[in-house]
């Protein structure tokens, strides 16, 4: 299994921020993707569903947010 951080293109700021989470995922992908190309063609992990309806703190406003556009949330291999 490989460690992935996930990361967010913030709307409120238009910075990308590391959402607070890392997860687990057995065939992941290899580079950085974003979740909408990576689970195109299949179910999106409950893990990352969950993350998705978590609300993150935004460093540049202050503000609580959250992302939904699966093109705007990333996993990125993290390595050991």
């Amino acid at each position: 299994m490989t460690k992935y951080s996930v990361r967010f293109s913030c709307d409120e700021c238009s910075q990308v921020h590391l959402m607070g989470h890392d997860i687990f995922l057995e065939n992941g992908p290899a580079s950085k993707a974003t979740i909408g190309d990576f689970f195109a063609d299949t179910e999106i992990d409950a893990q990352l569903v969950k993350i998705m309806r978590t609300k993150t703190l935004c460093p540049g406003t202050g503000n609580l947010t959250s992302q939904q556009d699966l093109q705007k949330i990333f996993l990125t291999p993290l390595d050991d």
